[in-house]
């Protein structure tokens, strides 16, 4: 729209025009700039109402708020090192408490390196103890699988072995001795049970430390793994005069014995809540009692 209008003086005249359609068209651009502003306005507003209504906290675990409390760390001892520190003075007081008599004794858990005692090397007549003696020379010549095939005193290997362990037979134990040769088992038992002999004419002599050693071996060593299950059985068998087994309470006791004048023995293994244990006990005018009230003492906190 345009219009037009006279202006002037003195008569003169003037005439200024005025376009309407360029003021609707600004009039417009302002109002449309405006409602952009204010449509970016409420997007920006919109949008950080959505951050802060979808923030959700970083999860952060009770370890990493919490104060983390070490405590103060102590070595521990293994508990074959407890039980040997806890064993020994009790071994010690009881044997210094016997009157003529004399002791020996080697005790130890299977598989550990910790041994409590007393005199664990000093030499006893072997007694019946020498039947053990003839095992490693026994395994290292003849298979398990032979001693059936294998006669000694009138019955085969295999059931001389089991008599002669189980209840001390002394004729079977005689002819494997024989049949084997003294020297050789020597030589078998030398670089192992360093104090025990076969050369002696009047007797063999052992000690606790090699008599125990012998039974870990039994119970562990590869090479008696064949006939393991029947020696524990020839061990296991109750003997006509016990100190061991009787004083183990709560125990599984697998022995051997022996008594030959003023000496009398008892080995064994044990087993007692989960742990085996090897006790060997030798003595020169001891008696079966003692070695009971001994092994009371040694297994009441096993």
């Amino acid at each position: 729209m345009t219009f037009s209008y006279l202006s002037g003086s003195k008569g003169a005249s003037a005439q200024y025009t005025y376009n309407t359609k360029n003021d609707h068209v600004h009039q417009f651009v302002v109002v449309l700039a405006v409602l952009l502003i204010v449509f970016l306005a409420v997007v920006g507003f919109l949008g950080q109402l959505h951050a802060q209504l979808s923030y959700e906290p970083p999860k952060v675990s009770a370890a990493a708020i919490l104060p983390v409390l070490t405590p103060e760390y102590t070595p521990q001892p293994e508990p074959s090192i407890i039980r040997a520190a806890l064993i020994q003075p009790k071994i010690e007081q009881w044997v210094s408490g016997q009157q003529n008599s004399t002791w020996s004794v080697y005790f130890k858990e299977v598989g550990s390196s910790d041994v409590a005692g007393v005199s664990q090397d000093q030499t006893f007549q072997a007694a019946s103890l020498y039947k053990l003696y003839t095992l490693p020379l026994l395994h290292a010549q003849y298979s398990f699988s032979s001693w059936q095939g294998v006669n000694v005193a009138d019955k085969t290997m295999q059931e001389c072995v089991f008599i002669m362990i189980s209840r001390s037979d002394n004729p079977c134990g005689e002819a494997l001795v024989s049949a084997l040769n003294p020297n050789a088992i020597h030589r078998a038992n030398s670089s192992i049970y360093k104090n025990t002999s076969f050369l002696r004419n009047d007797y063999f002599v052992t000690t606790a430390h090699d008599t125990g050693s012998l039974l870990e071996n039994v119970y562990t060593q590869e090479a008696y793994s064949d006939s393991r299950a029947m020696l524990l059985e020839a061990l296991g068998t109750p003997k006509s005069r016990e100190g061991i087994r009787s004083g183990c309470d709560g125990c599984e006791v697998f022995n051997k014995t022996g008594e030959y004048g003023n000496v009398l023995h008892d080995a064994a293994i044990i087993k007692k809540n989960g742990k085996t244990y090897v006790l060997a006990v030798l003595s020169e005018n001891g008696t079966w009692q003692q070695v009971t009230d001994l092994t009371q003492v040694i297994t009441d906190k096993l």
